[in-house]
C-alpha cells in the first residue's frame, strides 16, 4: 500500500471513529434520560410525599429556632416570617398567654375544627421549654399545593421530550450521512459495476473507505474474540479460585464461631467455682477442678488462636480414628460442677469402647454441645441420661433431660442459628444445636430433638465409617 494510501486510512479511521463516538455519546444520552425520566414517572408520588415531608421537617426546626429567640418581639416576628412563607396554621402559647395565633381559637381540644384536615401534611401539639419559658405549641403544615407541583412536573417532563426529540433527530442525522447514505452510494457503485458502466463507478475515498470499513470491522472483530476468550479462560480460573477461598473462609468462620462458644463451659465452671471459693466452701477435688477447667479454657483459646492464623484449617479438622466413649467420659467430667450446682443428676450409659472415623475436634465439639444443651435447659433437680452404642453401622448418641414444661419450645426450629428457649434463668446463644446439626450433617448423619416421657430427648446418628 502505498505512503497516500496509507494517510487516507489513518484520516479515514480518526473521522469513522469520531462520528461512531459521536453517535455512542448520543445514544447513551438518550437512553440514560429515558431512565431517568421513566424514574421520575414512577416516582412522582414518592418525590410529592419528600417534598411534604422536607418542608414538615424545616418548618418544624424553624419553629422551635423562633422560640429559641430572646424577645417576644422577635419571636413574633419570626413565627409572622414563617407563617408567610409556608402554608400553615400555628398557635403558640406562651406561659399560658398567647404569643401568636393564626387561628381564631386557642382551645386545643377543639382547634381541629378549624381546619381542613384532609389537606394536612403534618399535624401536632406539643410543650417546649426555653430560656426559662414554657410554650405549648400547635402545628399543622399543609401539603404542597398538588397544582403548582404537578404543572413543574409537567414542566419537566415537556422539556425531557423536547430534549429527547432534538437528540433522536441528531441521531438520524448522524445515521444518515454516515451510514444510509454511503450504503445507497455503495449500492449505486455495485449496480454501475453490473450494467459494465465501468466509467461512471466513483473511486477514491469512496472505494477506500468501504473497504477499510470492512477491514476495521473484521480485524476488530477477530481481536476481541480473542480477547474475550482470553478474559473468559481466566475470569473463569480466578472465579474458580475466590469460590473455594471463600468455602474455605465460611468454613473456618463457622469452627471458629462454635470453639468461641464453647469457651462458656470452663468459664461458667470458673464463676460457679469462684463463688464457692469466696464462700469458703470450696473442696480439695473441686481446688483441682478449678485448676482443670483454666486450663482447657487456655488450651481452647490457643486453639482458636491457631485455626484463626491458618490458611487452610484441613490439617486440623482432617478425619482420624476417634475412640467415641472416652471422650464423653471426659467431656461429663468437665461439666460436673455445673450439673451439681444446679443440683442434675447424671448418668451415662456406654460400651467399653466405640470407634469412629470423624476429625476429633469436631466430634468433641458435637458431644459438648449435645452436654452443654443439657446443663443449660433440664430441669433444677432433675436427671441427665447420656447413651452411647452402635446401631447397624452407625454410631447413635441418646441424650434424655427432665423437661416439665415444654410449651415454649419449638421443636421444628431447635436446630436454626440463633434459635433458643427464654427461660429467663438460663444463658443460651442458639449456636449449639445448630452447630450440632451442621456437623452432623457434614457426616452424612442425622439428629433429632423431640419430647419423651417428662422431658426432651436429643438423638444423632453418625456412619461409623464416614466419607
Amino acid at each position: 500500500m502505498s505512503g497516500l494510501n496509507k494517510n487516507k486510512h489513518k484520516m479515514n479511521s480518526r473521522t469513522g471513529r469520531n462520528w461512531l463516538q459521536l453517535f455512542l455519546i448520543g445514544g447513551l444520552l438518550y437512553l440514560l434520560i429515558v431512565v431517568v425520566f421513566a424514574l421520575v414517572i414512577y416516582n412522582i408520588p414518592q418525590i410529592y410525599d419528600q417534598i411534604n415531608y422536607d418542608k414538615t421537617e424545616a418548618t418544624a426546626s424553624e419553629v422551635q429556632s423562633a422560640l429559641d429567640l430572646s424577645s417576644d418581639d422577635e419571636r413574633k416576628a419570626a413565627l409572622t416570617d414563617i407563617d408567610a412563607s409556608n402554608t400553615l396554621d400555628i398557635v403558640v402559647l406562651e406561659n399560658g398567654q398567647v404569643l401568636y395565633s393564626t387561628v381564631s381559637t386557642t382551645d386545643f381540644s377543639v382547634i381541629t375544627d378549624f381546619i381542613n384536615e384532609n389537606a394536612l401534611s403534618y399535624h401536632t401539639a406539643y410543650q417546649y421549654e426555653s430560656g426559662g419559658n414554657t410554650y405549648q405549641v400547635w402545628l399543622a403544615i399543609y401539603k404542597t399545593d398538588s397544582q403548582l407541583f404537578f404543572s413543574i412536573i409537567i414542566s419537566i417532563i415537556v422539556g425531557a421530550a423536547i430534549m429527547l426529540s432534538l437528540i433522536l433527530i441528531v441521531l438520524v442525522v448522524i445515521l444518515f450521512f454516515k451510514v444510509l447514505r454511503p450504503l445507497q452510494k455503495l449500492r449505486n457503485n455495485i449496480l454501475k459495476l453490473k450494467e459494465y458502466r465501468l466509467n461512471e463507478v466513483h473511486s477514491g475515498s469512496q472505494k477506500n473507505d468501504y473497504d477499510f470499513l470492512s477491514e476495521e470491522l473484521e480485524d476488530f472483530t477477530v481481536d476481541l474474540q480473542r480477547k474475550m476468550k482470553s478474559i473468559t479462560v481466566k475470569y473463569t480460573g480466578l472465579e474458580y479460585e475466590l469460590q473455594a477461598r471463600q468455602e474455605k473462609n465460611i468454613y473456618k468462620e463457622q469452627l471458629i464461631s462454635s470453639l468461641v462458644h464453647d469457651l462458656k463451659t470452663p468459664l461458667n465452671i470458673i464463676m460457679v467455682q469462684a463463688n464457692k471459693l469466696e464462700e469458703g466452701v470450696l473442696q480439695p477435688e473441686e481446688i483441682h477442678l478449678l485448676s482443670d477447667s483454666s486450663e482447657q479454657m487456655l488450651k481452647d483459646v490457643n486453639e482458636i488462636l491457631t485455626i484463626q492464623k491458618l490458611d487452610d484449617i484441613s490439617e486440623v479438622t482432617k478425619t482420624e480414628h476417634v475412640e467415641v466413649v472416652e471422650m464423653i467420659r471426659k467431656t461429663m467430667r468437665l461439666f460436673a460442677p455445673l450439673f451439681r450446682e444446679r443440683k442434675i443428676q447424671s448418668y451415662v450409659d456406654t460400651p467399653e469402647s466405640i470407634f469412629i472415623n470423624i476429625s476429633p475436634i469436631k466430634l468433641k465439639q458435637i458431644i459438648h454441645n449435645v452436654i452443654s444443651n443439657a446443663s443449660q435447659y433440664a430441669d433444677a433437680g432433675g436427671t441427665f441420661e447420656l447413651e452411647a452404642f452402635e446401631e447397624s453401622q452407625h454410631l447413635v448418641i441418646e441424650a434424655y433431660n427432665d423437661k416439665a414444661d415444654i410449651s415454649s419450645i419449638d421443636f421444628e426450629r431447635v436446630f436454626d442459628l440463633f434459635y433458643h428457649v427464654d427461660t429467663g434463668n438460663t444463658y443460651g446463644s442458639g449456636v449449639g444445636l445448630y452447630t450440632i446439626r451442621s456437623m452432623v450433617e457434614e457426616y452424612g448423619g442425622t439428629c433429632s430433638f423431640a419430647p419423651r416421657d417428662n422431658g426432651v430427648v436429643l438423638t444423632i446418628s453418625l456412619p461409623l465409617e464416614t466419607q
